[in-house]
């Protein structure tokens, strides 16, 4: 900061540039960030120690599960979907960030046939996991290495159809958590055993 004024508290890449990306990118990081952290038919995970305000005031950090931030989630991309509608352009993405989402985008569309069955508990632990890892490993190299300065291309067509599938594994989590009032729960509670996720409410 002291050369370069305050654009020295931004990140520099392997390049030693400041990193740049464009608004694409950091829409998707932020719903990357919170898909990874799915729990099907249980909701956001909270586990990284950074609630939000009323995850925290309902002391849910650690084995929390949100379907508020679900719910959330859900309507927004419905709006990031309608900002890439029609577009068939390709979207340049950071190459790190450009292999986090294709990891998610593979354990999802690997998972897909349980979205009509429903999950059971070794399921659920299977897709955690299968959607965690990608995001553990972009952490790493980001927290490690920074970002490499390199980008990849990404068609909006692929993003689109990833966010449709996101949406349908948690429109089938909001059914799995209708009450029999016709309400619906706010948040869950996980535990982990051996291979499997249980959720209760």
């Amino acid at each position: 900061r002291a050369a370069v004024g305050a654009d020295g508290a931004l990140l520099l890449n392997g390049n030693f540039e400041i990193h740049k990306v464009n608004f694409i990118e950091k829409i998707l990081a932020t719903v990357l960030a919170k898909v990874s952290n799915f729990i099907p038919e249980g909701g956001i995970w909270m586990n990284t120690q950074r609630p939000e305000w009323n995850d925290a005031n309902n002391a849910l950090v650690g084995n929390g599960v949100s379907m508020v931030t679900l719910y959330y989630l859900r309507r927004f991309l419905d709006f990031f979907e309608g900002i890439l509608e029609g577009q068939n352009d390709e979207v340049k993405l950071s190459a790190e960030l450009a292999t986090f989402f294709c990891g998610v985008t593979a354990a999802l569309k690997a998972n897909e046939g349980l979205i009509e069955t429903g999950f059971d508990d070794v399921q659920r632990k299977a897709v955690l996991d299968a959607l965690g890892e990608p995001a553990s490993a972009y952490r790493l190299v980001i927290y490690n290495e920074g970002f490499s300065g390199a980008f990849e291309t990404v068609s909006a067509v692929e993003i689109r159809t990833f966010a449709a599938l996101a949406k349908a594994y948690m429109e089938q989590s909001i059914r799995a958590n209708k009450r029999e009032d016709g309400l619906y729960h706010a948040y869950n509670l996980m535990t982990v055993d051996g291979d499997a996720v249980k959720v209760s409410y």
